[in-house]
């Protein structure tokens, strides 16, 4: 029984793929770095190789599409129970099938690794319009807690966006920040202790758009539960305009 144990990132993924390629047999099992489950057999440690990990990259995306590597990335940045397998296998069937992969949806893996993609690529684009960004007097900071690990699909576009802006994007729950700074940005650990406090100019522009919010709000018009089916209440705790 072959069981490999990984550091959990996508390049890691990729050397795991590789190392699967090479054996020839697909493992019993994958664990990443917060896998303590008990199991009877020893699992092999892959060692992350930036190197080794890109040539893998380029070799699927000459093999397959890019567009089947960005669905692979995207189901992986959902964090779901298995499925960096799922991922695995998928990648193996696409590096057989080539670019017509996207038709076998009839397989397993295709189909899973194709809903989770659209459901991380649903996220990103919502969080596109939900980022609320405060000033701090040194960085603008955004707190957000999304379901899937989206912070990698958002630097590029805020980056784009605020090219002259020290800004951090701060995943809540995972501890991890996106930090962007002259148009180009890097992910990192972060836990600031204490928390990221508003300068006092930052409260006030943010009460007055809370008041402009509430005097453009139309009265006969609204209606809460269609606000809420379309902004669910997960999303509204870091929405500076909403009182709730």
């Amino acid at each position: 029984m072959t069981i490999y144990r990984y550091d959990g990132t996508f390049n890691g993924l990729l050397c795991l793929i590789l190392k699967v390629a090479r054996d020839g047999k697909e493992p019993e099992g994958i664990l990443g770095p917060g896998d303590g489950q008990e199991i009877l057999f020893p699992a092999e440690e892959i060692r992350t190789d930036e190197a080794s990990a890109q040539n893998v990259f380029r070799a699927l995306k000459e093999r397959t599409s890019a567009r089947t590597l960005s669905e692979a990335y995207h189901a992986f940045l959902s964090e779901s129970p298995g499925m960096d397998v799922c991922v695995l296998r998928y990648l193996a069937l696409a590096w057989r099938e080539g670019p017509g992969i996207g038709r076998r949806l009839a397989d397993e893996p295709v189909a899973s690794v194709h809903e989770t993609a659209r459901r991380v690529a649903g996220e990103r684009h919502r969080f596109l319009g939900l980022v609320r960004f405060r000033d701090t007097g040194q960085v603008l900071y955004a707190p957000i807690e999304p379901d899937f690990n989206i912070l990698p699909l958002l630097g590029g576009h805020f980056s784009a966006r605020l090219p002259l802006e020290r800004f951090v994007i701060h995943d809540v729950r995972r501890k991890e920040a996106v930090l962007g700074y002259g148009g180009t940005w890097a992910l990192s650990s972060f836990d600031p202790r204490p928390p990221v406090r508003d300068t006092e100019d930052d409260i006030r522009v943010r009460e007055l758009f809370r008041s402009y919010f509430r005097s453009a709000a139309i009265a006969f018009r609204k209606n809460p539960e269609l606000q809420r089916s379309h902004l669910p209440k997960k999303y509204r705790k870091w929405l500076v305009e909403l009182d709730d």
